[in-house]
């Protein structure tokens, strides 16, 4: 029984050093070296266990009993002593992943914040831009309605009505493509119709306006731009001629609006008697087009009898 004492005791103080090196170790690069030095007595305890256990497993006798001893208290002082370095360990590790936590979602309500302060902005510019140019038809709309106004005063009232219909609609489509920010290709192509329809009733078909799409395939007209590009452009590249035709009862020369896709880059052109008429317009088509080839249209909307201003817009299928 002695010598199971003396071996347990051996036993305790050689297995309280060992973990207590390893741990003291290992503690630098998983705690940090602050909290190392904070528990420093843990090193020279496990050393002093593991030389006593050591010197207490060479001798014998009464000696060897106490030296056991002193071995067994030191191994349980260098596990005592891990346990709290380990316990402090931990506890600094949640605190420090807390803190990162919280650092980590303050960074990302920055982040969002951002995002928001950019997407505000953009709405913002993209708002004053619909504003400016909405505020540069006020001069066209005085005009039209004066031309409305003028067929009622001359007893033409289905010319009038023809008029304000057309007028409603174009109202109705500046309208919708202030709302929304993207629109479809045949959307904006159908808006420049009906405006070159009102100003042909509006200049008695003095004006003559076609328009033809060069487009890789019919598909391509289901691919949307950014709203209110393509018809303001079209409206202040015809405008000039309308107010030509209000000052002369001839007819002006044939105008027609070609619009030409390369990739994926949209190209209007404006030519009046075959000759460019102001700076043609670029805008970006979102989507691809499936079908192969080149489809070309060129849409008529035939004018109406009796009709007070003409616009024509051609739509013939060309291979």
């Amino acid at each position: 029984i002695p010598g199971m004492v003396h071996g347990t005791a051996v036993c305790i103080g050689l297995a309280g050093a060992s973990i207590g090196l390893f741990a003291h170790a290992a503690a630098a690069h998983t705690y940090g070296l602050r909290l190392v030095r904070r528990h420093r007595a843990l090193r020279p305890v496990s050393l002093a266990a593991l030389l006593i256990a050591t010197a207490a497993a060479c001798l014998n006798g009464t000696t060897a009993a106490l030296v056991a001893a002193a071995a067994a208290g030191l191994g349980a002082t260098s596990l005592l002593l891990t346990w709290r370095l380990v316990r402090a360990g931990d506890a600094a590790n949640r605190a420090h992943n807390g803190r990162l936590h919280v650092r980590m979602w303050d960074v990302r309500g920055q982040i969002h914040r951002l995002q928001n302060k950019d997407h505000i902005e953009a709405r913002l510019h993209r708002q004053a831009e619909v504003h400016g140019i909405l505020d540069r038809y006020g001069h066209r709309f005085e005009s039209i309605l004066v031309a409305i106004e003028h067929h009622l005063l001359l007893g033409d009232p289905e010319r009038a009505e023809r008029i304000i219909t057309l007028f409603a609609r174009h109202l109705r489509n500046l309208l919708f493509e202030g709302s929304v920010p993207f629109l479809a290709l045949k959307t904006s192509i159908e808006h420049i119709r009906v405006h070159l329809r009102l100003m042909g009733e509006l200049t008695d078909h003095r004006v003559t306006v076609d328009t033809e799409e060069l487009l890789a395939s019919p598909s391509d007209r289901e691919r949307y731009t950014e709203s209110l590009q393509l018809t303001p452009w079209a409206e202040a590249s015809t405008w000039p001629l309308f107010e030509q035709a209000e000052r002369t009862t001839a007819s002006l020369p044939a105008a027609k609006l070609i619009w030409t896709l390369s990739g994926r880059t949209l190209r209007g052109t404006c030519l009046v008697d075959g000759v460019p008429q102001g700076e043609p317009v670029e805008v970006r088509l979102l989507g691809d087009g499936h079908a192969s080839g080149t489809w070309s249209s060129a849409v008529q909307d035939m004018a109406r009898p009796r009709a007070s201003v003409t616009a024509r817009t051609t739509s013939a299928a060309v291979a």
